[in-house]
């Protein structure tokens, strides 16, 4: 089996979505980090556009945030204060946008990328197959697919975070469903360093039109 095999075999176990022609993925997902709680309602333009908004409660009190993102310039609003993105933030924006479409694969096709053939792996019992992709703006991480579904079931490689500090980072994905004719994972687990673990729990994705999804990237 060679790099152009699992690409193709991995795009085809996505299935074809139910909305034609450029859509919004929007995102619902329960999220646990350092023992809280988040809801959050993501959408993604895979052109480069990006909103997310996160609500939890800490101390007792309610906190909301949101990070909108047009494809030139982003916001965050954080309890009701608006400000423009930092630099910094606006990088792990764009980093989160090209991370997405190579997790869901449909950026394995960018001709900037690098792609080399990994031994076979197991992941919870099931045989994966394995490709390292170079990218300009993730550097170097590893894809497992299972060798069976050719669903994505891991990818390990590097995150950079807000202290500056670039640590290990592994997922894990389970139970893939189908939204909108498209699969996706009921649950992945994020393992960064030794000590940060997040659990994602995805409720639900639709797939928007684009003229229906536009006023999302407006500055809020």
């Amino acid at each position: 089996m060679d790099v152009n095999m699992i690409v193709e075999q991995a795009i085809q176990a996505l299935g074809k979505a139910d909305v034609k022609g450029d859509v919004v993925f929007k995102t619902s997902s329960t999220i646990n980090l350092n023992q809280i709680e988040y809801k959050r309602i993501e959408f993604m333009h895979p052109q480069g556009r990006a909103r997310v908004e996160e609500s939890w409660k800490e101390g007792g009190r309610q906190m909301d945030q949101l990070i909108v993102f047009d494809g030139k310039r982003g916001w965050v609003r954080f309890n009701g204060a608006t400000r423009e993105c930092t630099e910094g933030e606006l990088d792990t924006v764009r980093e989160i946008i090209q991370r997405g479409l190579l997790q869901a694969t449909r950026g394995l096709n960018n001709k900037k990328n690098k792609l080399a053939l990994l031994p076979e792996t197991v992941v919870d019992d099931e045989v994966c197959v394995g490709l390292r992709v170079e990218s300009d703006t993730q550097g170097s991480t590893d894809f497992y697919y299972s060798k069976k579904s050719f669903f994505l079931r891991k990818t390990c490689g590097k995150k950079k975070l807000p202290d500056g500090r670039t640590l290990d980072a592994t997922e894990i994905r389970y139970g893939y469903r189908k939204f909108s004719g498209l699969f996706f994972p009921k649950k992945s687990v994020v393992t960064i360093g030794d000590s940060i673990k997040l659990v994602q729990v995805i409720d639900k994705v639709e797939l928007l039109p684009v003229a229906d999804a536009k006023a999302a990237f407006n500055k809020p």
